[in-house]
């Protein structure tokens, strides 16, 4: 008991972020790797019969694969404190979330040579370096992605196995809505029709996630206090 506390008392917002860091840039490579896969075709779909298509939906998918990996490689599981500091969490996770958007979005620099333009035409995954629209559109993705995946951090960290699996389903709900928002939007022309409804999604979540990580902090001083 005692060797949790001090292992939870040790933990600085220094060294939580550099994890985080570290996780971030974990994701990012492993994202790239995943989508230049597909140009290989090597990556299948279900029952491997079929290939992943490079029409570009596959990249909209993996940025939201991405956010929900590093949301759950934030948290430790095996520590009293969740691997996070109680204190100026808020703050943390916005810095946070901010390098792991940045860090996916310069890895993406790679992503447009999985897109076969010859058939597919000019997609949004296929035009993130040469059209402004594009890449907005893709860097709103990642954002509305990353901040709306933070959210279940208020569960991942609880105390409880109910807890846990209550941010464990809201991760999976957002997967599920992300990927299909994102596949489709990645897969189609840059249009500014779709931006009203990025820009909302990224708004909302820059500005939820401090009362999120405010409640977090809460939860995991709380449940230290208990030790």
């Amino acid at each position: 008991m005692s060797s949790k506390r001090t292992s939870s008392a040790s933990l600085t917002w220094t060294s939580a972020l550099r994890t985080m860091l570290y996780k971030a840039i974990f994701v990012a490579v492993l994202g790239t790797v995943l989508v230049l896969l597909s140009a290989t075709g090597m990556l299948t779909t279900t029952s491997s019969i079929n290939e992943v298509q490079r029409d570009g939906a596959w990249s909209g998918s993996t940025v939201v694969i991405c956010a929900m990996l590093w949301t759950i490689l934030v948290v430790d599981f095996k520590r009293s404190d969740s691997g996070l500091p109680a204190k100026g969490l808020p703050q943390l996770l916005l810095l946070s979330t901010l390098v792991a958007i940045a860090l996916v979005l310069v890895f993406m620099i790679s992503w447009p040579i999985a897109v076969d333009q010859n058939i597919y035409g000019g997609t949004v995954a296929a035009w993130y370096l040469f059209d402004p629209l594009a890449f907005g559109l893709s860097a709103l993705c990642a954002i509305a992605s990353f901040f709306w995946a933070s959210f279940a951090f208020l569960g991942l960290t609880a105390s409880s196995t109910t807890g846990k699996l209550c941010g464990l389903v809201y991760l999976l709900a957002v997967a599920g809505i992300g990927v299909w928002l994102a596949s489709g939007m990645f897969m189609s022309p840059p249009a500014e029709a779709n931006l009203a409804l990025w820009i909302v999604l990224a708004v909302l979540g820059i500005a939820l996630q401090p009362i999120v990580g405010f409640f977090t902090g809460r939860q995991i001083q709380r449940h230290l206090e208990s030790k």
